[in-house]
């Protein structure tokens, strides 16, 4: 706490501290954009041209890296940021990034459900709170899938 006292001392009087602050615009670092269907974090970063790091200290409220549109479609991102994360969304295409829901049935093997759709029982685990029982679906539940099996001809953002 008197760290906090000391650097708001500073900032009301900078002169008296013999330091020189320079003038900060008074405009928004950050910009919400939101999302119509789920996306993955890793896929919402490329898109604004930043590093998945950086974009989750910016949202770190997206567990298991995917941003879910029922309750949390918000997404925070520099100004700067948006236009570049807009333009990329449009070019690409929503509905090709965009994760969708796939209904799995008890007893259901979870790596032929991976394999379906072009993704790792890793990738499946990390992206939903997939409950498991030797190797299949414990209970049928709703699990997000990319949109498709990626193809070899399937080119991704640089």
């Amino acid at each position: 706490m008197p760290k906090l006292v000391a650097v708001r001392n500073i900032v009301l009087d900078p002169k008296r501290f013999g330091i020189n602050l320079e003038d900060v615009a008074n405009e928004p670092y950050f910009m919400q954009v939101t999302l119509s269907q789920p996306m993955e974090a890793r896929q919402a970063a490329r898109l604004a041209d930043m590093n998945l790091d950086e974009f989750l200290s910016l949202n770190p409220g997206f567990q298991r890296r995917v941003i879910h549109t029922d309750t949390r479609g918000v997404l925070l991102l520099p100004t700067e940021r948006v236009e570049t994360f807009q333009f990329n969304l449009h070019r690409q295409g929503v509905d090709k990034l965009s994760l969708r829901t796939y209904q799995a049935s008890r007893g259901e093997s979870a790596s032929k459900i991976a394999n379906q759709f072009g993704v790792t029982l890793a990738w499946l685990k990390e992206h939903n709170p997939i409950k498991l029982y030797r190797g299949n679906v414990a209970q049928a539940q709703a699990l997000l899938v990319p949109p498709r099996k990626p193809t070899a001809s399937h080119k991704s953002l640089p």
